[in-house]
């Protein structure tokens, strides 16, 4: 007799074990369809990278974090064009710098560049 309640109440368990986990399909107690965890946002690898795209970025959730090459890829594009802006800056104050300028000893309007 024990036996047999032992048997029946490890049944009993696994049955609503069972329905709560949706394994029966009974309306109401199915699980959701799982998330993809797909589905992040980098911004387009051409043009320039504005503010509103920075704020836009969504990485892919992958176990222990985000993706690293996603999140790679954008680190290496900022640099980038962090670089480009510092050169094109560079050389628009090599522009508005005057060319010459008089130098002890030296010639006064002697081109120095």
């Amino acid at each position: 007799m024990t036996v047999f309640l032992i048997v029946s109440i490890i049944m009993v368990a696994g049955l609503a074990i069972a329905v709560i986990l949706g394994r029966f399909g009974h309306a109401g107690l199915q699980m959701d369809p799982p998330v993809s965890s797909a589905g992040g946002w980098l911004p387009p690898q051409q043009g320039e990278l504005t503010s509103e795209d920075l704020d836009d970025v969504r990485f892919d959730v992958v176990l222990r974090g985000y993706r690293m090459d996603q999140v790679d890829a954008l680190l290496a594009r900022m640099r980038a064009e962090l670089d480009r802006r510092d050169d094109q800056a560079f050389e628009a104050a090599l522009a508005e710098r005057p060319r010459t300028y008089p130098f002890p000893g030296g010639e006064a309007g002697e081109d120095v560049r």
